[in-house]
């Protein structure tokens, strides 16, 4: 089961995939809120279901008073059995459980009214099934917060993260700027990379945070860099300047970035390298077909390893036509440290919700 956020409506559904009937129904929902859209989700896996991370704000007036606890918790409580009585699968429980504020109440009337909650992104869980489960971080990225827009690192460690307590790092933007994306690569012992992108910069953030002292280790902006850039158009050229819209950790040392040609001219997918030292570099690149003239989001799943680290990544595409686009990549183990080409696997049309 999966839980949906439909962001133009206050109602937030869950999904049971388990089936392989050809329409998907509710299993149970929720109204998130009476006052604004769910904007951004995630989830933590428990024993009975999951808990739900999500962006929605509060009204207005609490906004206008600096009062906006933006990051909602949901619990969905899956059936025991796959079947009732009846035959029928039984519906599974979504409860709301808490909410917090993580941002700086913003300064400016105008943040006020705008500023949401764009981004909720969690470290991946234990992919070893016989390990122990991992503690996880989470991070948070405002947007139209005019010039006060900023990314909060936490401890995803409990269902309602305190400011004060659970807060790990908070990365300011410079005047202007917000995340388009956020993602997060575990390397195990309390040590994290947090990167995010801009409009055309990527940065990457080391965390290092001590669980049971709930103590950052890291320094702060000492630990951001600045890997990568797109680069300006020949000056002869009047062909505007690319814009990344997602990015996706493939592998210690890989980022997939999704990237919109100006004026809705096409889209491209880059792996960007990373290096111990300097900058990094884009090794490899597609170019979709013609039909997807800008791309709206992107989602990577890696899947399990073998015995030598090796796991094929899966990639999906959403475009503005209402295509979905569907890629595999090899990565070939930390040994070899390397990634095999793009291969597309099916391309999906009319992909709505309804």
């Amino acid at each position: 089961m999966l839980p949906w956020s439909a962001c133009s409506l206050t109602l937030m559904p869950v999904f049971d995939f388990s089936s392989r009937a050809p329409n998907v129904d509710p299993c149970a929902e929720i109204e998130a809120s009476e006052y604004d859209s769910v904007t951004s989700l995630a989830n933590l896996a428990t024993k009975d279901g999951v808990i739900l991370y999500a962006g929605v704000n509060d009204s207005e007036e609490d906004r206008l008073k600096d009062r906006n606890e933006h990051l909602k918790a949901f619990e969905v409580q899956f059936p025991k059995s796959a079947q009732s009585k009846n035959g029928d699968a039984p519906p599974a429980r979504i409860q709301s459980l808490s909410k917090t504020a993580l941002f700086k109440p913003p300064q400016s009337a105008s943040a006020k009214k705008e500023g949401y909650q764009r981004i909720v992104r969690l470290s991946p869980p234990q992919r070893v099934a016989s390990g122990a489960p991992n503690k996880r971080i989470g991070a948070v990225a405002s947007s139209l917060a005019g010039d006060e827009n900023e990314i909060v690192v936490f401890s995803a460690t409990s269902n309602r993260p305190d400011k004060d307590k659970d807060v790990i790092q908070r990365i300011a933007l410079s005047k202007g700027q917000e995340a388009n994306d956020v993602d997060i690569f575990d390397f195990g012992a309390g040590k994290f990379k947090v990167a995010y992108c801009l409009d055309h910069d990527v940065y990457v953030q080391s965390v290092q945070y001590d669980f049971n002292k709930k103590k950052s280790l890291g320094r702060g902006e000492e630990d951001r860099k600045k890997l990568y850039a797109i680069p300006f158009p020949d000056v002869f050229q009047k062909k505007g300047r690319p814009k990344i819209r997602c990015l996706r950790w493939l592998s210690p040392s890989h980022i997939l970035l999704l990237v919109n040609k100006p004026n809705r001219t096409g889209v491209e997918l880059l792996i960007l390298r990373l290096y111990e030292e300097g900058p990094g570099s884009i090794i490899l690149r597609k170019t979709f077909s013609r039909h997807v003239q800008a791309a709206v989001d992107m989602d990577v799943a890696l899947l399990d390893p073998d015995s030598n680290g090796a796991y094929q990544i899966v990639v999906a595409v959403a475009a503005i036509d209402v295509s979905l686009s569907v890629i595999t990549i090899d990565y070939h183990g930390q040994s070899r440290d390397s990634l095999g080409r793009f291969n597309s696997l099916a391309t999906y049309y009319n992909v709505r919700y309804m």
